[in-house]
């Protein structure tokens, strides 16, 4: 301990060597409103890229990398604790390049760093932050840190590295050496194989399911679209009883709890409770496309119109909130409001209530929002549906017309107020989350009556075709007027799919052609026989691809690309583009049996038959 005290002494007051005098904070004018708040920081913060890793490599320093999102509560509280602090900006300035990531950016170096962190630590989240060796191999990594703790370990770091750099280096190196795997290309899949793997998927997911708050698992829950989509396709061919009720229950605690806005529309990313009651209050425009999609495809198949109702709510919060001047989507509100405090522009105290509503509009919302017996939020609280208004309507003694009313001048009024929140919106439009928010609106386009969402697609799809895709490669992100990089595997496989539910509604043959021009181009890039690479330029020294990609927070990318192919092929009599994607679904048996739920697009993709 006494050396870490003099070294720390030693590194707060030495003066600065010329080289890192140089070096300068060149954040600030980003187009990642992530990236772009730092850009005040004390900390020299480098965009990740060639630059950064050639500089390390000069200066044989370790690379700092924090890689965190707009919307992370967790990562303006590391922001405000240790990246403005003078103190740990000195150690990361003077000993390491600092380089700051937008996970949403560079969602393959993002995945690569999280296997890292869930083989290194067990469990990885944001911010992470990670310490590379100047060749790219990665040494260590924590996740949030308090201030105190986060200095001694820079501290540690650094006399380590001065002691035994080049043993660190090959330990590093060693820890992410890989055998490659060569993929069969063998396009017969087995007959039955598809229908096999669905049964084995089936048991493993109710045997997850919680079939008293619905969902899966038993702590924090998370929507989970990719397993929800392929149970409901499950459901459509057995009508399996235990089935509906798990689906009608998870679809029911998504939609009246605390996942769902219940004043503006929209869902948030997860809840942190297992009864769907206090969500961590991001907005991402991800979910809100994937659940927009999941409500529309149970409204066919349970003929629910209330499922209906839910999808085109969150579809008018996508169109009304995250639409930008130019017609693309934007990413994400922040979990944050402006002074820092999370979930504060969604929450309501009494004294509020009691301030905006009439006494007859509370009781009624106190009794439908059941604040008596309310989940515990230390802000006040927040809206969820306890009661039906009919239920309310019965055990005030009202009538259902006048609860009605009720309701609808106190959402009115808590609109109104909440009008003079301020709620920090990341203004990224991300390629691959507007090809998700595109199916999502051409999927209701196609419903009756629903000219509000065939404009809506028209103008994302005219925003894609003719912003973020230049005729050969489509751009990762736009914002700031300005491109933000290649687009990687995820965009190239949610594009297509969105360009291919648009062309089912345009009924367009260029359309269709478009869909496959984006696929194909997906497939020469990002797949060889190595299996699916995230990213052409991943620049970290890794070259082993994966034989299939799980479904995570986002539905598997490879899963779409061979799902896409399979229609477009068979649409187009593109007898290569079919095989070259059932040779790519004819590989990871091990990798299925093993861990079913995690691959049930890939099973999906199985039962694709190509109709449009």
């Amino acid at each position: 301990m006494m050396l870490v005290r003099l070294i720390l002494a030693s590194l707060l007051f030495l003066p600065l060597t010329s080289a890192y005098a140089e070096l300068k904070n060149n954040v600030a004018d980003h187009g990642s409103p992530y990236l772009s708040m730092h850009g005040t920081d004390p900390v020299k913060w480098q965009a990740w890229g060639q630059e950064a890793l050639d500089l390390a490599r000069k200066e044989n320093k370790l690379i700092f990398m924090s890689v965190g999102y707009f919307s992370c509560y967790w990562c303006h509280v590391m922001q405000k604790e240790s990246f403005i602090n003078a103190d740990i900006a000195r150690v990361l300035n003077k000993y390491f390049i600092p380089v700051i990531v937008d996970r949403e950016l560079n969602p393959a170096l993002d995945a690569h760093l999280v296997n890292f962190m869930e083989q290194y630590r067990g469990s990885a989240g944001w911010p992470m932050n990670i310490f590379l060796t100047p060749e790219g191999y990665p040494l260590i990594g924590s996740l949030y840190t308090p201030q105190p703790q986060f200095l001694e370990v820079l501290v540690k770091l650094v006399e380590r590295w001065e002691l035994d750099g080049d043993k660190l280096k090959v330990i590093a190196k060693q820890v992410a050496a890989t055998q490659q795997t060569l993929l069969s290309k063998n396009a017969a899949i087995e007959e039955g194989l598809g229908e096999r793997y669905q049964s084995i998927f089936f048991q493993h997911a109710m045997e997850l399911a919680d079939v008293t708050s619905g969902g899966f698992g038993d702590q924090t829950k998370f929507p989970m679209p990719a397993q929800l989509i392929a149970l409901l396709d499950i459901y459509k061919q057995t009508k399996n009883k235990n089935l509906e009720e798990f689906l009608t229950l998870t679809l029911e605690q998504m939609a009246s709890q605390g996942l769902r806005d219940h004043l503006e529309g929209g869902f948030f990313r997860y809840t942190i409770d297992p009864t769907w009651q206090v969500p961590h209050f991001e907005k991402m425009l991800y979910d809100n496309a994937l659940l927009s999609s999941i409500y529309l495809r149970a409204a066919d198949i349970f003929k629910n119109e209330s499922y209906k109702a839910v999808a085109e709510n969150t579809l008018d919060f996508m169109i009304n909130n995250l639409t930008s001047p130019d017609g693309g989507m934007y990413a994400s509100f922040s979990a944050v409001d402006e002074e820092g405090i999370e979930g504060a522009y969604y929450v309501w105290t009494n004294e509020e209530l009691k301030q905006l509503l009439t006494a007859d509009e509370l009781k009624v919302i106190k009794f439908i929002w059941n604040m008596e017996g309310a989940y515990p939020i230390e802000e006040g609280y927040i809206p969820v549906i306890a009661y039906t208004r009919e239920e309310v309507s019965a055990y005030l003694k009202k009538d259902l017309k006048e609860t009605n009313r009720l309701v609808s001048q106190a959402k009115t009024k808590l609109l109104k107020a909440r009008k003079n929140r301020k709620l920090p919106v990341d203004t990224k439009q991300l390629a691959s989350w507007n090809g998700l928010a595109l199916s999502a609106l051409s999927q209701a386009g196609r419903l009756k009556d629903n000219s509000k969402y065939q404009e809506a697609a028209q103008r994302l799809h005219h925003y894609i075709v003719t912003t973020l895709w230049d005729g050969n490669t489509l751009h990762r992100a736009q914002g700031k007027s300005a491109s933000m990089g290649d687009g990687k595997l995820e965009d190239y496989a949610y594009v297509a799919e969105g360009l291919l539910e648009y062309a089912r509604l345009s009924n367009k043959n260029t359309d269709y052609q478009l869909a496959r021009d984006v696929i194909k181009t997906g497939w020469k890039r990002f797949f060889n026989d190595s299996g699916w690479h995230l990213t052409d330029k991943l620049l970290l020294p890794i070259d082993s691809g994966h034989i299939l990609l799980d479904d995570g927070a986002l539905p598997s990318a490879s899963a779409k690309m061979i799902s896409v192919s399979l229609i477009l092929a068979r649409k187009f009599k593109d007898k290569p583009l079919e095989q070259r994607a059932l040779g790519a679904l004819n590989n990871g048996d091990d990798l299925i049996k093993s861990s079913p739920f995690a691959y049930a697009g890939t099973i999906s993709a199985f039962n694709v038959t190509g109709d449009l």
